[in-house]
C-alpha cells in the first residue's frame, strides 16, 4: 500500500521566500497544496484542501495577522500549524507560545530546520489525533456503560474528578449533583458500610476487589454494588486516590440470598424426611419385627406348648412387610416408574385420601407421556399437597385435575379441598409455610408458575409447568 505524502499549505506573502519553502517541501517528500500570500486566501484554501500542515508567516501583506489566521484554520479544519517570522522579540514569542503552534521558525528558513520542524509537528499531530480518538472511544464506552466509572481524588479535599452518567441510574443523583456536593456519595452509603468505603478510598484499609457496598438511592431503596478498584499514585509513590468501576449487583445478591434460603429449606426438608423415615422404621416396623422375634423365640423353646406362636410370628412378619412397603412407596413408588404419573396419582389418592375418609374427584388427562424427571417432581407436589390435606385441613372432599393444555406445551395441576385453609404467606419455618416452600421450590425448578388461594374455607393450589422448560 502506497502512503500518500502529507500535504502542506504555505502562507507567505513574499513570492521568492514562498517558492524557496515550496522547493524545500517537495525535496523532503511532501506535497504542497498551495502557496498563498493573504489571510483570506489561506482560510478558503484550507477549507477546500484540508492540509495536513500549515506553514504560516506571522506578518502577512495588508496587515493580516498570521497567528490569528493560523488559529482560525486550526479551529475550523483541525490543521496543525508552524509559525514563521523574521522577528524574535519577547512579545512575538509570547504570542507564539499562547497560540498552540506546533513549531516556530526564524527566517531565513533553513532546509534542515524546516524538515525537522515539519516532521516533529506532523508526528505530534498524529499522536494527538490518536489520543483524541482514544478519548472519544473511552467517552462513548463510559457514557453508554451501565456501570459507574469514576475517579476519586483524596486531597484536598476528597472529591470525584469523574463520574459516568450511569450514576443517576444507580443512585438517582446526577454526576453534576455529586460534583457540586463532594460529600453526597458518602452520605448515600448504607451506614453499616460507610466506614469500610471511607477507609478504603482514603488508603487506610488494604485494597480488596471486588468491594461490596450498599447504597441508599434517592427513592429510599437499597442497592447492592460491587466495586473493582485501582489505586492511583504519583511518581513519588504517594497515594492520590482511586479509579474504579461500580456494578449494580442487587438482582444477583437477591438471587444468591434466595438460593441460600432454599438450600436451608432443602436441608431442613431432607432432615425432616430422614427423621420421619427413622421414626416409621423404629415405631412401626421395628416394633413389629420385635414382636415377631418374641413369638419365634417362644416357639423355638417349646414348639408343642407354643405352637400358635409360630403362626402369630408369621403374621407379624407379613405386617412388617406391609409397613416396609408403605415406607419405600413414600420414598419412591414403583408404580410411578412402571405405570406412569396418572396411574400413580389415582393409586395414591385412593390409598391415602380415600382410606382416611376424604372423598376424591379426579380429572386426569396427560398426553403425551412426560419426561421421567417431570413426572417425579409433579408426583412429589401431589404427595406434599395430599399430606397437608390430611394433616392440617380437616377436609372431607378434594378435587384433583391433572391435564395437558390443548397445545401440548404445558401441564396444569390443580388441587382444591374444602378444609379449614391456611395463610399462604406463612414464613418457611412454620408447618404450612415449609410445605408451600417445598412446592414452590419444585415448581420453580421446572420453570413453572405456582398460585395458592386459601383462607377461612378451602384451599386451591395450581401449578402450570412448561413441558419444554422441565
Amino acid at each position: 500500500m502506497i502512503m500518500q505524502a502529507p500535504s502542506i499549505l504555505i502562507v507567505e506573502d513574499e513570492a521568492i521566500v514562498a517558492e524557496e519553502i515550496r522547493r524545500m517541501c517537495l525535496k523532503s517528500g511532501y506535497e504542497v497544496a498551495a502557496c498563498v500570500g493573504a489571510a483570506t486566501e489561506a482560510v478558503e484554501i484550507s477549507r477546500e484542501s484540508r492540509p495536513d500542515l500549515v506553514l504560516m508567516d506571522i506578518a502577512l501583506a495588508g496587515g493580516g495577522d498570521g497567528i490569528e489566521t493560523a488559529m482560525s484554520i486550526r479551529e475550523d479544519c483541525g490543521s496543525p500549524f508552524i509559525l514563521m517570522t523574521a522577528h524574535s522579540d519577547e512579545k512575538t514569542l509570547t504570542r507564539v507560545k499562547a497560540s498552540g503552534s506546533y513549531g516556530y521558525l526564524l527566517k531565513p528558513v533553513r532546509s534542515i530546520e524546516l524538515e525537522v520542524c515539519m516532521e516533529t509537528a506532523l508526528a505530534r499531530a498524529e499522536m494527538e489525533k490518536r489520543l483524541l480518538e482514544s478519548e472519544r472511544r473511552f467517552s462513548r464506552l463510559a457514557e453508554n456503560s451501565p456501570a459507574i466509572i469514576y475517579q476519586y481524588h483524596v486531597k484536598p479535599p476528597g472529591k470525584f474528578d469523574y463520574l459516568s452518567p450511569a450514576v443517576i441510574m444507580l443512585t438517582g443523583y446526577t454526576a453534576e449533583e455529586h460534583y457540586s456536593d463532594p460529600g453526597l456519595a458518602l452520605r448515600l452509603v448504607h451506614p453499616d458500610d460507610r466506614a469500610l468505603l471511607l477507609d478504603t478510598f482514603e488508603g487506610r484499609r488494604a485494597l480488596v476487589s471486588p468491594l461490596r457496598i450498599r447504597f441508599i438511592r434517592r427513592d429510599g431503596s437499597v442497592i447492592h454494588t460491587e466495586h473493582y478498584l485501582y489505586p492511583v499514585h504519583n511518581r513519588r509513590a504517594e497515594y492520590l486516590g482511586m479509579e474504579g468501576i461500580a456494578l449494580d449487583v442487587t438482582a444477583r445478591t437477591t438471587a444468591e440470598e434466595e438460593i441460600r434460603r432454599l438450600s436451608v429449606e432443602i436441608m431442613r426438608s431432607q432432615e425432616s424426611e430422614r427423621q420421619r423415615v427413622a421414626r416409621d422404621l423404629h415405631d412401626g416396623i421395628g416394633q413389629t419385627i420385635l414382636a415377631a422375634k418374641l413369638n419365634f423365640s417362644s416357639y423355638r423353646k417349646n414348639p408343642r406348648k407354643f405352637r400358635d406362636r409360630f403362626e402369630r410370628g408369621m403374621q407379624f412378619i407379613d405386617k412388617a412387610s406391609e409397613e416396609l412397603r408403605e415406607v419405600y412407596t413414600n420414598l419412591y413408588p414403583s408404580i410411578l416408574r412402571d405405570l406412569g404419573l396418572e396411574v400413580a396419582v389415582r393409586w395414591y389418592a385412593k390409598n391415602l385420601l380415600e382410606t382416611h375418609g376424604v372423598n376424591v374427584s379426579l380429572e386426569l388427562g396427560l398426553t403425551p407421556k412426560l419426561p421421567h424427571d417431570l413426572e417425579v417432581n409433579i408426583f412429589r407436589i401431589v404427595q406434599e399437597v395430599f399430606t397437608n390435606i390430611l394433616r392440617h385441613s380437616g377436609a372431607d372432599h378434594a378435587k384433583i385435575e391433572l391435564k395437558s393444555l390443548p397445545a401440548g406445551d404445558a401441564i396444569v395441576l390443580h388441587i382444591e379441598d374444602n378444609g379449614s385453609g391456611f395463610d399462604p404467606d406463612s414464613p418457611p419455618g412454620t408447618t404450612s409455610g415449609s410445605g408451600i416452600a417445598n412446592i414452590r421450590y419444585r415448581a420453580e425448578a421446572m420453570k413453572g408458575i405456582l398460585k395458592v388461594q386459601s383462607g377461612g374455607e378451602g384451599t386451591e393450589i395450581s401449578v402450570t409447568i412448561p413441558v419444554d422448560g422441565a
